[in-house]
């Protein structure tokens, strides 16, 4: 849908920013609980799992660029420590941000 476009590319423009739902929502000129809704049809869970999921995408691709080390992804990407950046990694590719940086 246009709408769940809109927020997708409202997120990728912010990927550094750490966002709330609220300020996503308020961001794309819509209620929380459409935001929500949106993302129940159209995404296999919340607009937070998501906005992870993309910045776990460009994690990959700062990993694979070898200029930045993993203390200034995290932050970069706004994660609150690189301990939680490196457990949420993890979690969504199956291995660590230096297994990962081995592999590529």
């Amino acid at each position: 849908s246009r709408d769940y476009d809109k927020v997708i590319r409202f997120l990728r423009a912010r990927i550094y920013k750490n966002l709330t739902v609220d300020e996503i929502a308020e961001g794309c000129s819509m209620s929380v609980s459409k935001l929500k809704y949106l993302f129940r049809d159209n995404y296999s869970g919340g607009v937070k799992d998501c906005f992870n999921s993309m910045k776990i995408e460009k994690a990959k691709e700062l990993i694979q660029a070898r200029e930045f080390n993993f203390s200034e992804i995290a932050e970069m990407l706004s994660f609150k420590s690189l301990h939680y950046f490196s457990r949420y990694f993890k979690k969504s590719t199956g291995m660590t941000p230096s297994e990962y940086l081995k592999r590529n």
